[in-house]
């Protein structure tokens, strides 16, 4: 299957969950060297800055992999300087930025989770090991990136909600990048980043990572060269890297861009709301096992004031602005089925070339009697004018209307005012302050549709856990 090189995020997602084995150096492995990525011979050498930034991208092509792509986000940033019009340049770079947003991860969020609790602590440890377990010790330089401490921690949620801010800011960047992008029919060499990834996920007995060399410019900046070690079996050939140069066409770039949306929205809820004190929220609503409604809400009622306070609601308008996009994106796509997706559904291949190579397809699948079709119209209407849509719990049968945007159009000044008022002698909610949960239920029916589905009012022997 083919990836885009942009999607390397993913990519480094899908190793937290990947049973990616981990090769130990030992008298069966020889250590071997590679291909040299000379970044100092390209800017000492002659022609024009364009050509320069030409052959830059192009080592960065080779450094754009799950071990080395904060090597490859130093030779573009150093190519976008040498030319800042250059367009490929300006978009792989783009692409890393959120990814190094997450440098040093565990450390900078280290005092964040020791102020939430022992449970909290515990299970980012154990998350820990097992991500390290995951990566091979000869992975040096993506184990620094992850579980280094260069960066200092964030001193608290303010600091951290600062940084969110940055990471949203450099996806609206990505974004705005590809929307250039779009029709300029770009190519990108990902033959070296599909074989490091294929050797990593899947554990092969072997592992390259280009170890640098520090230069300095005429200028006294530091630069780095690369060149490539690997860790073979005596009796495995060194890996070949071939050219696989797939194209960025306009349906390409679009789906990136709304992925990209998707993650802009996520962020939304820690953008607009304070988490101040969040911390101790969550430290004192899990000292016990199994918290119960009454318990967390009390640990929210107790905690700093500010927690949950709305900060900046500009935030929301990018739901105004990103919901339509993606209708639109998807009803096009829907359009061109016949060639982003002639199989049907996706197939190996069938789009041979692309960023995209497997398809690009929207199967019209029915959802409880409702097409595709025509949830993506009820959506864009939902979207346009705050329309109000007959809506089922799914579990008794109870159907009332929801307004979905309410608490975009109107988002409440205090998320604590949404929190349940009474509980049953479990811990149970079982009223809310709000009947309209925000806005969301117009007819105010909130507490009834949420006891027919079972999340109000629970039995006691619902929260309990059952041996068989």
């Amino acid at each position: 299957m083919r990836k885009s090189p942009i999607f390397l995020l993913a990519t480094i997602l899908v190793l937290t969950s990947c049973n990616v084995k981990s090769p130990k150096t030992d008298d069966k492995k020889v250590k071997t060297k590679g291909k040299k990525v000379e970044i100092s011979k390209i800017l000492s050498g002659q022609g024009s800055a364009a050509s320069k930034a030409d052959e830059l991208v192009a080592a960065a092509e080779d450094l754009y992999t799950p071990l080395s792509f904060m090597h490859a986000y130093t030779v573009l940033d150093v190519a976008v300087k040498v030319d800042p019009k250059h367009l490929k340049a300006r978009l792989m770079k783009a692409s890393l930025e959120p990814l190094m947003n997450g440098r040093n991860a565990f450390n900078r969020l280290s005092k964040i989770i020791d102020n939430a609790g022992p449970r909290v602590k515990s299970e980012v440890k154990k998350y820990r090991e097992e991500l390290e377990n995951k990566i091979p010790e000869s992975a040096t330089h993506l184990r620094s990136f992850l579980f280094g401490t260069d960066v200092k921690p964030f001193e608290n949620e303010t600091e951290l909600q600062t940084h969110l801010k940055t990471v949203s800011q450099n996806i609206e960047k990505f974004r705005s990048v590809l929307n250039e992008a779009k029709n300029a029919r770009l190519t990108f060499n990902v033959g070296e980043t599909m074989r490091v990834t294929e050797q990593f996920v899947k554990g092969n007995e072997e592992i390259c990572e280009y170890v640098e060399t520090e230069f300095y410019d005429y200028d006294g900046t530091p630069y780095y060269d690369y060149e490539e070690e690997c860790y073979l079996r005596k009796d495995v050939k060194p890996p070949l890297s071939g050219s696989q140069i797939v194209e960025l066409a306009s349906p390409d770039a679009e789906v990136l861009i709304q992925a990209a949306a998707g993650q802009q929205l996520g962020l939304i809820p820690g953008l607009s709301y304070s988490l101040v004190g969040l911390a101790d929220v969550i430290k004192n609503a899990t000292l016990e096992e199994n918290s119960t409604d009454k318990e967390i809400s009390s640990a929210i009622e107790e905690g700093n004031a500010k927690l949950g306070t709305l900060e900046n609601k500009s935030y929301f308008q990018l739901v105004r602005k990103l919901g339509p996009d993606a209708v639109e994106a998807v009803k096009w796509f829907r359009k061109d089925q016949e060639s982003l997706c002639k199989a049907g559904t996706q197939v190996d291949r069938q789009r041979e070339g692309y960023v995209f190579g497997n398809g690009i397809c929207t199967e019209n699948i029915n959802i409880k009697g409702t097409s595709r079709d025509q949830l993506i119209v009820n959506v864009a209407n939902s979207l346009r004018g705050g329309l109000v849509l007959a809506f089922a719990n799914g579990i008794s049968g109870y159907s009332t209307s929801i307004k979905p945007i309410a608490p975009i159009d109107n988002p409440v000044n205090d998320l604590k005012s949404q929190l349940p008022v009474s509980f049953n002698e479990c811990g149970s909610a079982t009223e809310l302050a709000d009947k309209t949960l925000a806005g969301i239920f117009p007819s105010g029916d909130a507490k009834k549709f949420m006891t027919e589905s079972g999340t109000l009012d629970r039995d006691c022997y619902q929260d309990e856990d059952y041996e068989d």
